[in-house]
């Protein structure tokens, strides 16, 4: 059955990221694609499966989730800054 996942972008201080890029793969095949919302939020239905979830956008880190769907639910994704990672290595 189709459920819908509600996939939610957000930086290190938990604000919304717009127009992140958001792609849906089973096995590493692409199965879907799209860009978030004001909210940082991507609608998609998806069936009963096991699938990974990338986010990515400019200037921050691309974060892969593997996410189970067995039913509607809610996927986090938090992106961490590149400018904030590259001081904090500098010490």
């Amino acid at each position: 059955s189709q459920n819908q996942i509600k996939i939610k972008v957000l930086d290190e201080g938990l604000k919304p990221i717009s127009r992140a890029l958001i792609v849906i793969s089973i096995n590493d095949k692409q199965i879907a694609f799209g860009t978030t919302n004001e909210e940082g939020v991507f609608d998609k239905n998806l069936e009963n499966g096991s699938y990974s979830v990338k986010a990515s956008k400019l200037n921050f880190i691309a974060y892969t989730k593997n996410v189970l769907v067995e039913n509607s639910s809610e996927v986090i994704l938090i992106l961490e800054n590149e400018v904030n990672k590259s001081k904090s290595f500098q010490g």
